[in-house]
């Protein structure tokens, strides 16, 4: 049955032109599969005497427990819908009407569903049931202690449900609060959160902003159709780039971060561009600052002078700081021996902790061969590139031969790679000896000639010398 069931409301919410069916159906789906599977058991212990013993003293809590999922879950449901529909109102002083009244009766509805559904949990326990019987003749006095030590409650949650009817105030309306300016962020039922414009929240008591709307002659005013009234007055502007700057030189140098400009910040709350009174003529000051660098996160606080003659306006950030460098990055993957060009890298930012603080620069890696296999988006580090290889394994070259008034090339094989200074090993094509030279060139080893051998004897030298003419024609060779 619940298969089929759902299977036909999937298929009629998919030929709805909204959403909001489809959420509804979404969230309620759990909570009846479960009531379905106890309404199931419950019939089935009907004709089974054990079932049914072990079945029913647990049925008596599940099945109020399952009744308040479901509600609890309908509420939430409608709640998310309207919310929904809210996203797609073109008055904006509509929507934050209707946005306050959804979240307050939404509470509300959630209180009341959750105090009746434990209360029918309670009173499943025969314990429980025979105690209320029995205290039910003091009931009159136990619910006045009751009423005068809940009186601070009881008057929260009334002020909240005034609030929804009423609404004085709605969310997203500017408000001044002990000194301090801000939206009004959240209306529950016992308070009010106020969001100032340094990101700082304020909770107010409901009863506590009641009182002061009743003093004002607030309630029952009568706007005549006036949505919106703009008020335009003298302030400051810090913008966002000067407050991320100011941030970025007071924690320079500190515990290893480097100078303001290789500092990179991201804030908890997104920076915007503030707007103070007029009166916080003064600079920005660093009055704390603060940063760990394990985690990176620092903490800073500003002062501004107020001409006020107030106390300073302080401004608080948090976030995380990361000391990066400029490095080259690979735009694609290149092959182990391969050449990198201008065209396969760009310079980017990254943190020092992931290149180093040797990061290779542009200049010094074009033109230069990858060590190993290198892939896209990869910072190029000094150990990562090499000189390109002139000579290449089993690569035809060209062997010079230099000696004092003589010159001789000939063609050869190199067995090493090699590039420039390097000592690689040759072979001659023609004589097919093996010796080691220089790379000089692209294809090109230099050869020395082999230092005389020291004279064992003094006492021959002329038969030696009158000898010689063969290993000079070896070496020729």
């Amino acid at each position: 049955i619940y298969r089929i069931a759902f299977a036909i409301l999937d298929r009629l919410t998919r030929l709805s032109e909204t959403t909001v069916d489809e959420l509804i159906l979404e969230r309620v789906r759990r909570p009846i599969k479960y009531s379905l599977i106890a309404i199931a058991i419950t019939l089935v212990a009907q004709g089974d005497a054990v079932l049914a013993q072990l079945w029913e003293p647990l049925a008596r809590f599940l099945r109020p427990a399952l009744l308040g999922w479901i509600a609890y879950t309908l509420v939430k449901a409608f709640t998310a819908a309207m919310e929904l529909r809210l996203e797609i109102s073109a008055d904006p002083v509509a929507m934050r009407s209707r946005r306050t009244r959804i979240a307050i009766f939404s509470r509300t509805a959630t209180f009341a569903i959750v105090f009746i559904t434990v209360g029918l949990m309670l009173f499943a326990i025969p314990a429980v049931r025979s105690i209320g019987t029995t205290l039910l003749a003091s009931a009159g006095l136990a619910a006045l202690a009751v009423g005068a030590a809940a009186q601070p409650a009881l008057k929260s949650l009334i002020g909240g449900i005034q609030m929804a009817m009423t609404e004085p105030l709605r969310i997203g309306d500017l408000v001044v609060i002990d000194g301090h300016t801000g939206r009004v962020e959240a209306i529950r039922m016992s308070f009010i959160t106020v969001r100032t414009w340094d990101e700082r929240a304020i909770v107010v008591p409901t009863t506590q902003v009641l009182a002061a709307l009743r003093a004002h002659e607030v309630f029952g005013v009568d706007t005549r159709d006036l949505h919106e009234i703009s008020v335009t007055r003298l302030a400051r502007t810090i913008e966002a780039q000067d407050i991320e700057r100011q941030v970025a030189q007071a924690l320079a140098h500190r515990n290893g971060l480097g100078d303001a400009r290789d500092i990179e910040l991201t804030f908890d709350r997104g920076l915007r561009t503030l707007q103070l009174d007029s009166a916080n003529t003064g600079a920005l000051r660093a009055a704390s600052v603060r940063f760990e660098p394990r985690s990176s996160r620092f903490d800073v606080v500003f002062e501004i002078r107020n001409d006020a003659g107030a106390l300073p306006t302080r401004l608080r950030f948090t976030g995380t700081a990361l000391a990066t460098v400029e490095a080259a990055v690979l735009t694609h993957g290149v092959d182990r021996n391969g050449i990198i060009r201008a065209s396969d890298i760009v310079v980017e930012r990254r943190p020092r902790s992931e290149v180093g603080r040797e990061a290779a620069d542009r200049d010094q890696v074009i033109g230069m061969q990858a060590r190993r296999a290198l892939r896209a988006g990869h910072a190029l580090r000094p150990s990562d590139i090499a000189k390109p290889d002139l000579v290449q394994r089993d690569q035809a070259v060209t062997i010079i031969y230099r000696t004092a008034g003589i010159t001789l090339t000939i063609r050869g094989k190199a067995l090493d790679n090699g590039t420039e200074g390097d000592v690689v090993n040759v072979t001659n094509l023609q004589s097919k000896r093996t010796f080691s030279g220089v790379v000089i060139g692209r294809g090109r080893v230099s050869v020395s000639p082999q230092p005389p051998a020291t004279i064992a004897a003094a006492s021959t030298p002329v038969a030696l010398a009158a000898n010689d003419h063969s290993p000079a024609s070896r070496t020729a060779e």
